[in-house]
């Protein structure tokens, strides 16, 4: 299995969080969380899959990418669902 394989899941959480915010149902706060999880729970496992490259002193970046976060948290800041206060 690939390990970007093993990221998609996450990547589509995140994703269906960003448009659940954009109509509303969701909020900025919920996908900041759920942004941020899915580019920890992925690092975590491909950082303990690489644990025996590590050891032998290669070292290097073993997680995800994280522009799709980054491009995620632009659009909801953008267009995200703003709640409007109304004066009486």
């Amino acid at each position: 299995m690939s390990n970007t394989a093993l990221m998609i899941p996450f990547a589509l959480v995140f994703s269906v969080e960003v448009i659940n915010c954009i109509n509303g149902k969701t909020s900025k706060n919920r996908v900041f969380n759920v942004g941020l999880l899915s580019l920890v729970f992925p690092g975590l496992f491909l950082t303990f899959m690489y644990y025996p490259v590590f050891l032998q002193g290669i070292t290097g970046y073993a997680g995800p990418i994280p522009i799709q976060f980054i491009i995620g948290m632009g659009i909801v800041s953008k267009y995200g669902y703003h709640i409007e206060v109304l004066e009486w």
